[in-house]
């Protein structure tokens, strides 16, 4: 997740979101809405800006975890403390 959504999910990318500090059910919520393809997929780079390090798509990446880790990842961000 970090690697896209920053340290502790404080992204520094305007392409990108940050997670910090976000309410756990409302980021499970999230989870779910890729999960089921009911939210588009974004592909984006990792880490940079021209894709040298390859590209992610939201939906591929939550469809490779279970619920017991999604929802671990929401309250794990729901704790980091958002950045300015």
């Amino acid at each position: 997740c970090e690697g896209c959504h920053g340290k502790g999910g404080n992204s520094g990318r305007d392409d990108v979101p940050a997670l910090a500090g976000r309410d756990s059910d409302e980021l499970f919520a999230e989870i779910e809405r890729f999960y089921f393809y009911e939210r588009v997929c974004p592909d984006v780079p990792i880490r940079d800006d021209d894709g040298s390090k390859g590209h992610m798509s939201m939906c591929d990446v939550v469809n490779q975890m279970n619920k017991q880790e999604a929802m671990a990842l929401a309250k794990y961000f729901e704790k980091q403390a958002a950045e300015d």
